[in-house]
């Protein structure tokens, strides 16, 4: 009998019978020497622990390169990662809060005072659902920073008035020195 309570024991109430001898650790059959490694004389050499992020001793400074991404897709990751985030999150819970103000509280089923999780639980749902429009609050902000970058962009590849009027003006008269 082992001493556990509730009658539940180490193990799980085989027969001592049943139990290998207890310094039954090693493989001493036949084959002993063919698929168990050789004893040590002494303990194998203790590695000084290393920090989980630190750049071993002696390597190569990494370059621009041998780091995977570059900075500017990096930049991008980010940017949109955030804007996702912002649509996701942020958007939702701005909703929220001008149709509280706005509107009156939201109200989900029989709860007449929903707050802005329970808007959140029926934002992502919709999500999840595939509607378009969840999807286009999601990606709002997304598409927002892409619309904006493609103004900027067409602004300043615009032409200038000043190229196209020196072709049509007089050419300048030249002046000699006196």
């Amino acid at each position: 009998d082992q001493l556990a309570p509730g009658g539940l024991g180490i193990f799980l109430r085989v027969k001592a019978s049943e139990i290998s001898h207890s310094d039954d650790g090693g493989s001493y059959f036949l084959h002993r020497n063919g698929i168990m490694p050789a004893p040590m004389s002494s303990p194998p050499p203790i590695k000084a622990p290393t920090r989980p992020f630190a750049r071993p001793l002696g390597a190569p400074e990494e370059s621009e390169d041998s780091r995977g991404l570059p900075p500017w897709v990096r930049r991008e990751l980010i940017v949109y990662g955030a804007a996702l985030l912002l649509g996701l999150l942020g958007v939702p819970l701005l909703i929220w809060v001008g149709g509280n103000r706005v509107l009156g509280p939201y109200i989900q089923g029989q709860n007449q005072h929903a707050g802005p999780l329970a808007l959140l639980q029926d934002f992502y749902l919709g999500l999840l659902h595939g509607s378009a429009v969840f999807w286009a609050v999601a990606l709002g902000p997304a598409a927002l920073v892409l619309l904006v970058r493609l103004f900027i962009r067409l602004v300043r590849n615009m032409p200038t008035g000043d190229a196209e009027d020196a072709d049509d003006a007089a050419p300048a008269p030249v002046r000699r020195p006196r």
